[in-house]
This record gives C-alpha cells, sequence and structure tokens, in this order.
C-alpha cells in the first residue's frame, strides 16, 4: 500500500499527457517505490475514493437503500423503445405480484407519488359520499404518519371542504391509541389514515381501530410498502375492515438517490371508481416500470422477504448495542420494523449528529423538529447493505460521541456539511 508521501510523489512523476514516467526522474522512482499495473493503480484510486466519498448512512423516515441487483440497473436504461405489449405485460406482472403482498381484490400501480395518490384519493371519497358537499368533512390521521405527507394533505384538502385532524398518539408505546378516536363517535368521519408499520415502525393495532371505522362506517387506509409486506401480515387480512392499502414503490427497483418521486400503488377492496382514475397517471415512465419489474421478477417476493429480514435483524442487532451505551434508550416498548426510535439524553443531539458528521457517518434523522415531545430523539434504519463493521463502527463511534461530547471535541474536519 502506498502511503500518502508515495502517492503524491507518483503524481508528480507522472507525465499525464502521455501517462509515462519522465525518464529523467525515472531511476529515483523507482528507487523509491515499486511501479505499480494499472489494475492496481486503479484498486488503489478506488480505494481512496471510498474513503473520501461514501457516507456511512443509517437515516431512516421511510426511505430504503436495500440491494438493488445489477441487471436491473443495466436494463432499466434499455426500456426506453419497447413496445405497448410489452409495456402492457410489465404493468400487469408488477400489480399481480402487488396482489399477492397485499392480498386486496383489486391493485394499480400509478405514475403518481404516494402523497398525490392519497390526496385524490381522499378528495374522492369526500365526493362518492352521501353528504353535502358545502359541510366540511373530517379525515382522521394519526400523528405516526410521516409528518411532510400530513403536512401536504392540510394544505391540499382544505381547499375541498375537508378538515384533517390529527390525532395523537401514546407516549409510552408510540401507537395510535382507540380512545383517540372515540372522541369523534358522535362525528361524522369519512375516513381513518394510519400507516403500517407507522412512521415510528410500530405496528398499530388495527384491529380494534378497523372494528372503529366499521362501526362508523369509516373508510380505513394503510400505508405501506413491498418490504414490509413481504415480512409481516397484510392488514387485509388483520382487520375486520380494510377498504385501502397505499403504497410507494421507491424499496422496488429504486436506490435511495434516485427516491425523490417514485411510483406508487392502490390496492382496494372494490374496483376504484372512474373519476379517480382520471386525475391519477396510469402512465408509468418505462424506465421506472422496467425497473420495478425486474426487481420483482428477478428477486420475487422471497428476496423481498429475505432483504427485509436481514435488514430488520441487522437493526435489533444495532439497537441492542446502541443501549449498552449508558444514556441510550429504545424509545418505545414495542418491537420495531424497519425503523427504531432511540433517545440519547443529557446530550445536544444536533450537535452529537455534527461529531458524527466528521467521521463520515450520518446516524439518524432528528424527530424534535416535527415531534418536540422526543427531543433527542433520532429515527434510525439499516439496509440489507450494513455489515456488521458498518454496526460496529457506529457503536464505537456513538459511544465516543456520548463520553467526549463536553470536551473540546474531535479536531477531524467534517467531509460533508451536515
Amino acid at each position: 500500500m502506498l502511503s500518502d508521501t508515495d502517492f503524491d510523489l507518483l503524481c508528480k512523476q507522472c507525465d499525464l499527457e502521455n501517462f509515462d514516467f519522465f525518464q529523467a526522474d525515472k531511476k529515483s522512482v523507482d528507487a523509491e517505490l515499486l511501479v505499480l499495473t494499472e489494475s492496481e493503480l486503479t484498486s488503489l484510486l478506488k480505494k481512496r475514493s471510498v474513503q473520501d466519498s461514501v457516507v456511512l448512512n443509517f437515516l431512516a423516515a421511510g426511505s430504503f437503500n436495500n440491494f438493488i441487483p445489477s441487471i436491473v440497473k443495466a436494463r432499466k436504461q434499455q426500456s426506453d423503445n419497447c413496445s405497448q405489449k410489452v409495456y402492457e405485460s410489465n404493468k400487469t406482472t408488477v400489480e399481480d405480484k402487488l396482489k399477492s403482498l397485499t392480498e386486496m381484490p383489486c391493485c394499480a400501480v400509478f405514475n403518481d407519488d404516494l402523497t398525490t395518490l392519497l390526496t385524490n384519493l381522499l378528495i374522492d371519497i369526500k365526493r362518492t359520499a352521501k353528504t353535502d358537499n358545502e359541510i366540511v368533512s373530517k379525515i382522521l390521521i394519526s400523528a405516526t404518519v410521516s409528518p411532510s405527507i400530513r403536512n401536504v394533505l392540510r394544505t391540499q384538502l382544505k381547499y375541498h371542504s375537508i378538515d384533517l385532524v390529527v390525532l395523537d398518539y401514546d407516549k409510552n408505546s408510540g401507537k395510535l391509541p382507540l380512545s383517540q378516536l372515540q372522541q369523534f363517535d358522535s362525528d361524522e368521519v369519512l375516513a381513518v389514515v394510519m400507516g403500517w408499520p407507522n412512521y415510528f415502525g410500530l405496528l398499530e393495532d388495527i384491529a380494534a381501530i378497523s372494528y372503529w371505522a366499521e362501526n362508523k362506517g369509516s373508510q380505513l387506509i394503510c400505508l405501506s410498502d413491498p418490504l414490509s409486506l413481504s415480512l409481516i401480515k397484510s392488514p387485509f387480512k388483520v382487520a375486520d375492515k380494510l377498504d385501502y392499502i397505499l403504497g410507494d414503490l421507491q424499496a422496488v427497483g429504486f436506490t435511495a438517490s434516485e427516491s425523490g418521486v417514485s411510483p406508487s400503488f392502490l390496492a382496494s377492496a372494490k374496483d376504484l371508481s372512474n373519476n379517480l382514475k382520471s386525475v391519477l397517471t396510469t402512465q408509468i415512465n418505462h424506465e421506472d416500470l422496467t425497473a420495478i419489474q425486474l426487481s420483482m421478477s428477478v428477486t420475487g417476493l422471497s428476496g423481498f422477504q429475505h432483504s427485509a429480514e436481514l435488514s430488520n435483524s441487522t437493526l435489533h442487532k444495532l439497537v441492542d448495542k446502541l443501549t449498552e451505551i449508558d444514556g441510550v434508550e429504545k424509545k418505545f416498548i414495542s418491537d420495531s420494523l424497519n425503523e427504531c426510535v432511540i433517545e440519547i439524553a443529557g446530550l445536544d443531539i444536533e450537535k452529537g449528529l455534527k461529531m458524527l458528521a466528521r467521521h463520515n457517518i450520518i446516524f439518524g434523522y432528528v424527530l424534535q423538529n416535527e415531534y418536540p415531545e422526543l427531543t433527542n430523539c433520532l429515527l434510525i434504519s439499516c439496509s440489507d447493505q450494513h455489515s456488521k463493521e458498518d454496526v460496529e463502527k457506529l457503536v464505537n463511534k456513538v459511544a465516543t460521541m456520548v463520553k467526549n461530547l463536553s470536551t473540546a471535541g474531535c479536531p477531524v474536519k467534517p467531509k460533508f456539511n451536515s
């Protein structure tokens, strides 16, 4: 392995135009270091690049960065010119596999993102309800649904005479308590929206919630994703009544960096209304559809399950090791899926994250901005690409951070902006 001094010397002695050593200095260079082959030099450059640029990321908040087979990435680039027949076949394949995951009679995929799909669904529920359209109707949504989704819904629905009511969660369990719903026993409620799992990675008491919704005559909507559904029971099989399952397809055929806007799916207990279909984008980008279809076909449902099991196994091991550190605790008592909330008491969490950023580590998502009661709490996640060494490195750095946060700090400067 070349030292930094050797590497600098090699660069100085290299003719960038002819890729050859200056003959005048060749002997002196040979005397100081071994000449590397092209493959050895390429390997060295890659290692140096990795050290400088790759971030160890445990950030959660609903985005997955699980392994995507190389064939999916390669074939995705060749999908522009596929025929309409191939396109329809791919779309049918995706929808059939999603039916298997959700176990619901009807399923369709759309080019709209999850929030747009949910917004239009709620507006359609309002339109088809047997109420005066001028009367403000209530839709209940759990605080354990993503804050970004709730913020968009609040903005969009107020122009359609819909009052979006956010239901608080139980501070011990991290779940939606039935008592929050029972406040509206005498009110007209169009729909109830919840996560499966929720934003904190916890499974809500969907049986009790669905029983309440059925008695109220309200629609029950669950937000989920293919990776979660491959590992746990479909809420359609757990709930007494469930009308819709909506999900983001980011985890299927997409890497996290590509997931700014990704297609979504809508599974339902009955056929979708023509009005809803008319406002949604049914034509999916060929590249995106090919990536999803290939990922589902190459990996298969068993592959999704393996990926989810590996991710969650790594997450549980990480949480177990982190909670061995003084001051680090798991916030909620329930078992977590995909994501977990941890609390680091007695320190400035923002300052702690900056310290870890100096070592190219993104630890987790700060929750106290959207949930003021969750001071010093982070939402963390693992993927099937996190190794045992990654976990050990993070745990060691967090332990050092907790121990030394009150000192002058680490002299290493950040390699990226945190």
